[in-house]
């Protein structure tokens, strides 16, 4: 009787995992990010037709707390739950490309919360999958039937790009000097990313 009574139990849970769906965000404590990750909370849930389902799990570098008083009280009151996760840089340090620093067009790269779904993964064991998301991506649909639909054993699922992604007059220059900027190809939008946590190794 306790074998059968261990093994509804470890039914119901897992039936519970794969129930809930998991939503990331990493944002610093700049007031735009903050805007923007507050605009996309709240439009996953107020497209929802069921909030319980939602989970936001939200990183914040270690000293660069976040003010999320109000988000958290907008998403509780509406059935959904938000998860506070704290990272150092030291964490993200290996991924970052720190001759970004000399170009200052794109030193917004060195923002440690950029990186954080290199690290999704060893941060929220025990999770099945989830939706990554930059904090300026406002959702229009319902996000239920998205996420039900991602049921590829595939470790990251992602929205191809199928143009160029610079603009042309870069493009154009470029080429002209005879550097190679030709997109790898197939590419992805990194930006909006589903990571398969059970089949990473």
């Amino acid at each position: 009787m306790k074998k059968l009574i261990a093994v509804v139990v470890h039914c119901f849970i897992c039936c519970a995992k794969a129930y809930l769906i998991h939503i990331v965000y990493a944002s610093s404590s700049n007031k735009y990010h903050i805007a923007g990750l507050t605009a996309s909370v709240k439009s996953i849930v107020v497209n929802s037709k069921n909030t319980s389902r939602l989970v936001f799990h939200i990183f914040e570098v270690e000293k660069d707390v976040l003010h999320l008083d109000s988000l958290k009280l907008f998403v509780s009151q509406r059935n959904s739950t938000i998860i506070r996760h704290i990272f150092s840089n030291e964490e993200v340090l290996d991924y970052i490309n720190i001759h970004l620093q000399s170009h200052k067009s794109v030193r917004r790269l060195l923002e440690p919360a950029n990186y954080v779904r290199y690290i999704i993964a060893q941060k929220l064991a025990g999770i099945d999958k989830c939706l990554y998301l930059d904090t300026d991506t406002v959702i229009v649909g319902d996000i239920n039937p998205f996420m039900d639909a991602r049921t590829t054993e595939k470790v990251i699922s992602a929205f191809p790009r199928e143009k160029q992604t610079l603009p042309l007059s870069t493009y154009t220059t470029l080429r002209d000097l005879g550097i190679n900027v030709a997109d790898p190809q197939p590419s992805f939008n990194a930006r909006i990313v589903t990571q398969k946590f059970r089949n990473f190794d």
